[in-house]
């Protein structure tokens, strides 16, 4: 009789615990659903080095205008090419820097956004350097919906055929949509 007893115990405290666990609360289709939600707005690291070929477009009292084509490398783009359009304010302390900006990826896939810096000029090699943050603002091709956002800076020569030659370096996130 105390075997039996014993033993009936044993059954119900086992059922007891089992009965404790927690219970899976989501279909196998809900856990994907939400995994897929959980990879949303991930943001992954993105870097890239630039070799950039300015030109000063426009001058005027306190302020310049120039564009900037550049190649280079980049996480997610591959080899690629940057292109900006720079607005100096020259009567800024320190001169301030404001433009759009995009990356275009070897098949095309576009990145847009904008950056704002400040940026030093000198009498001799670098003539200017920079830095300051960027935003991307959206995508085209596999970057639609991404954004993003970190920090660049660069250094520009003058050559010895007055042309200008730099280097840019962008250090952030994207965020994946």
């Amino acid at each position: 009789m105390k075997k039996l007893l014993f033993l009936s115990l044993i059954a119900l405290a086992t059922i007891l615990l089992y009965s404790c666990q927690k219970e899976n609360l989501y279909s196998d289709s809900e856990d994907t659903e939400l995994q897929i939600r959980a990879k949303k707005n991930t943001e992954t690291p993105f870097k890239g080095t630039y070799t950039t070929y300015p030109r000063i477009i426009n001058e005027g009292p306190g302020f310049l205008e120039a564009v900037v084509e550049s190649e280079g490398n980049a996480t997610h783009l591959g080899k690629s090419e940057w292109y900006g359009e720079g607005y100096i304010d020259l009567l800024d302390e320190p001169p301030s820097q404001v433009g759009p900006c995009y990356f275009v990826s070897a098949n095309k896939d576009t990145l847009f956004g904008n950056y704002v810096g400040t940026i030093a000029l000198f009498d001799t090699n670098p003539v200017f350097t920079g830095e300051g943050t960027y935003e991307i603002t959206h995508g085209t091709g596999r970057f639609i919906g991404t954004t993003g956002y970190g920090v660049y800076e660069y250094e520009v020569n003058l050559q010895e055929d007055f042309t200008f030659k730099g280097e840019l370096i962008w250090d952030g996130v994207l965020i994946n949509p």
